[in-house]
This record gives structure tokens, sequence and C-alpha cells, in this order.
């Protein structure tokens, strides 16, 4: 069952000089219950403000975000707190000692996730029982961030998304200031509580091979919109949109990536008439530079391409141990 869906996703942030940055544009994806989906991209390619919009911690320029069923994106996101589905959508943040409160014990800024800044009877019960789940001891709970190991304050973070049983969480980069032994104690850790508790991934990352790890299907982002989306291994090991073969290929183990050429074009009043990609791709013709590509099917997936047939039978191995 169809848990999440975006229709025509856009966002676009004012500039004062009357120009728009378009950081998400027009994007459409769609996640089952129980399913985790990986979005990549590189930095400024939409990955975050696709997150915030999904939360419900910003509003949409244009778009529809439904959520089992209900039209949400149309909840003005200063009342979305007061809407009984922000309980089941929950946010893991990249750094979780920036997202912690400092002068809150671990127990408070848990039980923030129900709504709460004071740890009642009836919340501490709750509190106490998914920092166990976490990992994190009693005394653990009365610490304050600063107090706790990085990995630590990671699982107080992912404990203040779960505790009010959500049904999908979001999760920004949430390794990203970890060492990689501790970021791999959290990923063990996510994924247990998501098999779990059935509950719906979506994980942002620029780590192809964690999503690999994590996800059952990828989508690639560029520019705020969608390059290429679909089973995750299928795409990681044969991708068919440039960009994310650019992406694959510049990962270490994959062998020599598929070079970019010329120079990045911003998001800044975007050429709706052109491919995003075009003055970065080795593949480009006239049509890309006259044409915006859409979505299309190409087996189990869909890639925004014109030249998906040149792009076939590149396929790339997984790095050793994965």
């Amino acid at each position: 069952m169809t848990l999440l869906e975006a229709i025509e996703l856009k966002k676009r942030f004012p500039l004062r000089n009357g120009r728009q940055v378009h950081a998400v544009d027009g994007v459409s994806f769609a996640v089952a219950d129980g399913e985790s989906l990986g979005i990549v991209g590189e930095s400024g390619s939409g990955k975050s403000t696709l997150a915030r919009l999904v939360a419900r911690l910003i509003d949409p320029s244009d778009g529809v975000i439904r959520f089992d069923g209900r039209e949400i994106g149309n909840v003005p996101a200063a009342r979305f707190a007061r809407v009984s589905a922000r309980r089941a959508i929950q946010l893991v943040f990249q750094s979780a000692d920036d997202a912690l409160n400092p002068s809150f014990s671990a127990a408070r800024n848990i039980a923030v996730g129900l709504g709460q800044t004071r740890v009642g009877a009836d919340a501490l019960v709750k509190v106490q029982a998914i920092a166990a789940e976490v990992g994190l001891g009693p005394h653990h709970l009365s610490c304050r961030p600063h107090q706790l190991s990085g990995g630590q304050q990671a699982r107080v973070g992912i404990a203040r998304a779960l505790v009010s049983e959500p049904r999908l969480l979001i999760l920004d980069e949430p390794t990203a200031s970890l060492d990689v032994s501790v970021q791999a104690t959290v990923l063990k850790l996510i994924d247990g509580l998501q098999r779990r508790h059935q509950i719906a991934l979506l994980f942002i990352s620029h780590d192809l091979e964690i999503v690999r790890l994590m996800c059952e299907r990828i989508l690639v982002l560029y520019l705020g919109r969608v390059a290429e989306i679909g089973p995750v291994e299928q795409v990681l090991r044969e991708p068919r949109h440039p960009y994310t073969q650019a992406l694959v290929g510049a990962t270490p183990g994959h062998g020599r990536p598929r070079a970019t050429v010329g120079e990045l074009t911003g998001s800044i009043n975007p050429q709706n008439e052109a491919c995003l990609f075009h003055s970065r791709c080795p593949l480009a013709v006239d049509r890309c530079r006259s044409e915006q590509p859409v979505l299309r099917a190409v087996g189990e997936r869909m890639v925004a391409c014109h030249r998906t047939e040149a792009t076939a039978g590149l396929g790339f191995s997984a790095p050793a141990g994965c």
C-alpha cells in the first residue's frame, strides 16, 4: 500500500534581485508502507529541501504531498504540528548535536517527540522503553547532549523520532558527522529498528554504498529534478542516466568514472526548455539543449534522459566487502 506520494513537488526560494532558486523542481515519487527509498545527489541537488518538504517543516511552492491517502501539502507548516499526521512522520537531522536542545537532558529531548518538554510518569515509561531499544541506558537519560558521545547523541535523536511510533522516518545524512566505526553501529541500529517496526524510510545521503546497504530503491536528484529512480541494485550496477553514471563511477572501487564536462549550471531560474545536465554531459546532442527530458520507463526504472540508448551496457561492480 502506498504510504507517501509526492506529485510534481516544487520549492522555490526568492532572491533579492527578483530571481528564484528552484531547489525542488517537479519531483514525483511514492513510498510504500515499510519500504526504504534512498535519495542521493551532490550538495545543492535539493535532498535536504525535499526532506523538509515531506516532513512539513517548510511549505511547497506547488505540487501535492499525500500521506496515507490524505493531502498534507496544503496544510501550512506552522499548523502541521497540530495535525494527526505530525507524529506519524518524523525527521532525524544530520547533526544530532545541533538538533538536540543543549539545556535538556536526554530524557527530555526524547520526550519532545511526544510533544512534551517535561517528562511525566506516562511519558517516562515510553522514553525509557525506546531508549533501551536504541541502546541507551538509564544513566544516559539524565545526561545533557554535551555529556554524550556522537554515537549516543545520534541514538537520542533516533529515539526522539521513534518514541511517537511513526510510520515514516526521514533520515537526513544521519551518520555524516560520525566516525566510520560509529557510523556502522548506528546504521545497523536503524536497519534493525526499521525491520522490527516496519517503518517506511526516506534515507537522504551522498554515500551510494550506504544507500545500497539500507534501501530497496533509489532516487537520484540533480539540481532539484529526478534524473533516475528504480531498484537500488539495478540503478547502481547499471546506471542509465549520465549523471548517475558519473556519481557511481566516482565511488571508490567502481573503476573509471564517466567524465562530466563544462560548468555546473545553477538552479536559479533554470532554462525549462533544456536538460539541466547538458552542459556537463559527454553524450549531449542538440535535442538536450532545446528540450527538457521527462521521466520514462526503462525496464523497472524511470530515467529522465534523451540518450538512454547510448548509456546501456555500462555496468559497475560493487566494491569489495559490499
